[in-house]
């Protein structure tokens, strides 16, 4: 081949390759999952893209994952065709995306037509931070949790009670307290409570892998004139008995203070979610099926004027991830029924545990809407600092177990 005829090849593979590279353009993504009501860990959880542009793809096979890079946010960098629009949507989930979970994590819908659109150049590009939608309603693409404010910095914090076990939904409030003492410091405060608020269940019914109600969040809001870049903010979660900020906390987290920096750049962002005083729940371990049957006599109660005929008197077994029921719901709640004209209360259920392990239980008075736990304390129980010192527990054997506490109830 002669010479020229070489040179001109070579030119004309150089123009293909220039024509193909500039088909293309690379797309970083930022994306931040503290709007998922689950326990997305960044060692754990899988968050992918999906969508109609190659290399998108519409099923669990689309090759387009994310990966953490500190908390609730991730990233990934995307080749897509140039001058293109691409519709997509985010999917997360906290195991993976194999067999039945191909489907359980698409996020909920975006305004204006369900999917996320992008739309492509001819220059690389980055996209603007995008949180997941898990939330209960259709959201913008580019929605924050929170309203934006640009006087402060905002500062989204999550604390799950699942593990905390004197919880109680239904009358406790959940709040956070820190950084200034009596004042404010933008609307957090030592001396008062910023409530929390509990999350709803994910928008997307076949995205509902957990108890949403475990968590409350809310936004920390810091004056940008107030603080400076890399400042130590110090706070608590705590619990309140009522919805006064300035009534003094039922329950402090036991803990040394939390902290958080105030972020370079004064940016808004999220803190990865806590157990309240650190406490996780306790991994359920069993398989044995057995039936319990309870007996109480609540004469005692009745002359200290604790319980009355009328009022509703349930038990909740499982207390610590020692039990479930058939639904898998721990603790469990199986009202019981009033013995004719006796003070004796009886009830039966049917408990998923392991034989030969304790079993933890209490018993509960609904009065007014609210539910009130039994004063019980364990004297003989080896740490006498435990919470489940204030529990009763049983040893399961057999199929069939009878529990008669009949005489201090």
């Amino acid at each position: 081949m002669r010479k020229g005829n070489i040179l001109f090849v070579l030119f004309m593979m150089t123009m293909m390759f220039s024509i193909a590279g500039a088909q293309t353009v690379n797309v970083t993504f930022l994306v931040n999952t503290a709007t998922v009501p689950d326990t997305l860990w960044p060692d754990q959880a899988f968050v992918q893209m999906r969508g109609d542009t190659d290399p998108l793809t519409w099923d669990n096979l689309s090759p387009v994952v994310f990966q953490n890079i500190g908390g609730d946010f991730w990233s990934t960098t995307v080749a897509f065709p140039a001058d293109s629009t691409i519709n997509y949507k985010l999917f997360t989930n906290a195991v993976d995306a194999d067999g039945d979970n191909a489907n359980k994590g698409w996020e909920n819908d975006l305004d204006p037509g369900g999917n996320r659109v992008l739309t492509t150049g001819t220059s690389d590009m980055m996209v603007p931070l995008e949180f997941v939608n898990g939330s209960p309603d259709r959201q913008d693409q580019f929605w924050t949790p929170w309203p934006v404010n640009q006087d402060s910095i905002a500062v989204w914090v999550r604390v799950n009670m699942q593990g905390w076990e004197g919880f109680n939904s239904a009358t406790d409030k959940i709040g956070v307290r820190g950084a200034a003492h009596p004042d404010y410091l933008g609307n957090l405060s030592w001396a008062h409570t910023l409530f929390l608020n509990q999350e709803q269940p994910h928008g997307n019914g076949g995205s509902r892998q957990y108890t949403a109600g475990n968590f409350y969040s809310g936004v920390i809001l810091l004056p940008k004139d107030e603080v400076t870049e890399g400042q130590t903010i110090e706070y608590k979660f705590v619990i309140a008995g009522s919805d006064d900020p300035d009534a003094d906390p039922t329950t402090w987290e036991g803990i040394d203070n939390r902290k958080f920096n105030v972020p370079m750049g004064m940016a808004d962002t999220t803190l990865f979610f806590a157990w309240f005083n650190n406490v996780a729940p306790v991994p359920f371990v069993g398989s044995d099926t057995v039936t319990v049957n309870y007996t109480v006599d609540m004469s005692t109660a009745i002359q200290e004027r604790g319980f009355r005929t009328g009022d509703t008197l349930f038990v909740q077994a499982g207390w610590s991830g020692t039990a479930r029921d058939l639904t898998d719901a721990s603790p469990t709640r199986t009202i019981l029924t009033k013995q004719g004209f006796t003070n004796t209360y009886v009830g039966s259920e049917t408990l998923v545990l392991k034989k030969g392990s304790r079993v933890f239980y209490q018993y509960y008075v609904q009065k007014d809407g609210q539910d009130i736990r039994e004063t019980y304390f364990n004297f003989d129980f080896e740490d006498s600092s435990d919470p489940l010192a204030e529990r009763r527990f049983f040893t399961p054997e057999n199929d069939v177990n009878d529990l008669m506490d009949t005489e201090d109830s």
